[in-house]
């Protein structure tokens, strides 16, 4: 199959700033507009050839999707964000199933043939061989049909077996924001901070970039606002992020790992404070009438 490189993808897969990917972590960027930009290396045993292979990403675009690794070539993707029953019954198709049928009665076991509408051919007990279009108790998972998230099923070709696949993405999972607070007095200062909301995004020890506007957007001024700030709150702030512009946006790179919990936000600082002084200067504009 024969995909076009997302434009988005392209145009920071050539930017030197992004962080090279590690065989340990994770590393997201995030858009000031919403995108989020993720690069994983994940633990997955793929033999040379052709293979299927199901990817724990969580919610992805499944169209941005790019496989990193030279030699590792991309035939088909297929997403199923719900995890809901009806999700895993369609995944299962063709599976063997056991069913409780009651406190003290036997459990019967039945192979799920189609959905719309569900047919159940009963393989146990022999008594009650047959296709039944209803199911014949309540399902008893088996705890590996059952993911923690959202699933990606990948059909590829690879030219050896390996032992990880390295992957790009892109998700709306998360996003940030800037704000700036001005420290007013003898002791001024001006200091930057981003607020950074997980959304759905669950990572561990992920490097973390910050985009402040979109590659092949027009980048909007960010808009400062000023709040007070305690002395002991900054001082909390022992490190600060790196930062590099890049055309009209500008690329800021967290130092150490971040881990991401969904509905959590996080903040962190951004510069190191400047320290200001403040100076008393009175201006008159022109217009002035002479009589004035």
């Amino acid at each position: 199959m024969t995909r076009s490189i997302p434009l988005i993808l392209a145009g920071l897969l050539l930017v030197p700033g992004l962080p090279a990917q590690s065989n340990t972590s994770a590393s997201v960027t995030l858009f000031s507009g919403g995108r989020t930009l993720g690069r994983r290396t994940l633990p997955v045993n793929i033999p040379s050839g052709n293979s299927m292979q199901q990817l724990a990403l969580g919610r992805i675009d499944a169209g941005t999707l790019m496989l990193l690794d030279p030699g590792v070539n991309l035939s088909q993707v297929t997403h199923d964000p719900g995890f809901d029953e009806n999700s895993l019954l369609r995944r299962n198709v063709g599976a063997e199933f056991r069913f409780s049928t009651g406190i003290d009665k036997p459990v019967v076991t039945a192979r799920l043939l189609g959905l719309d509408p569900e047919r159940w051919e009963i393989t146990s007990p022999i008594a009650l061989n047959g296709v039944v279009l209803s199911r014949p108790g309540t399902i008893l998972w088996d705890r590996n049909m059952i993911p923690a998230g959202p699933v990606t099923d990948v059909a590829l070709t690879s030219d050896r077996a390996r032992n990880s696949l390295s992957v790009m993405y892109e998700t709306r999972g998360g996003n940030w924001s800037a704000a700036y607070r001005i420290l007013l007095g003898n002791d001024g200062r001006v200091e930057g901070v981003a607020n950074i909301n997980a959304g759905t995004l669950d990572l561990t020890d992920a490097t973390v970039q910050l985009l402040a506007g979109d590659i092949g957007m027009k980048a909007a001024p960010p808009m400062p606002r000023a709040e007070m700030m305690s002395a002991a709150r900054a001082a909390a702030f022992d490190a600060v992020a790196s930062n590099e512009a890049l055309g009209e946006v500008r690329l800021y790179t967290l130092p150490g790992t971040m881990s991401f919990k969904p509905g959590i936000t996080s903040t962190v600082p951004l510069f190191v404070p400047a320290r200001v002084t403040p100076e008393l200067k009175l201006t008159v504009g022109s217009g002035i009438p002479y009589y004035g």
